[in-house]
């Protein structure tokens, strides 16, 4: 079976709820997608993003994405480009 390549795009960005505290991580696929959600612990915040606010996310976010890809290509065994 063909293993799925990993990208920028469906690694993890981390998220906090300024009213509950929450952490959480969504990927820039998704926020890119849903600019506007509720925080998943239900305290009932609404988050409405602009797409250049979850650019910004990302940017600030660029090389732990990278480093998270790089680790994740190291523990399936993939071969660099």
């Amino acid at each position: 079976m063909a293993k799925k390549p990993v990208d920028q795009f469906s690694a993890s960005i981390p998220l906090q709820c300024p009213q509950c505290s929450h952490k959480f991580f969504k990927t820039f696929a998704w926020l890119e997608k849903n600019l506007i959600f509720r925080c998943p612990a239900h305290c009932g915040y609404s988050f409405a993003f602009k797409y250049e606010e979850a650019l910004r996310l990302y940017s600030e976010n660029v090389q732990t994405i990278r480093d998270s890809i790089e680790a994740t290509s190291r523990n399936r065994g993939d071969q660099p480009d």
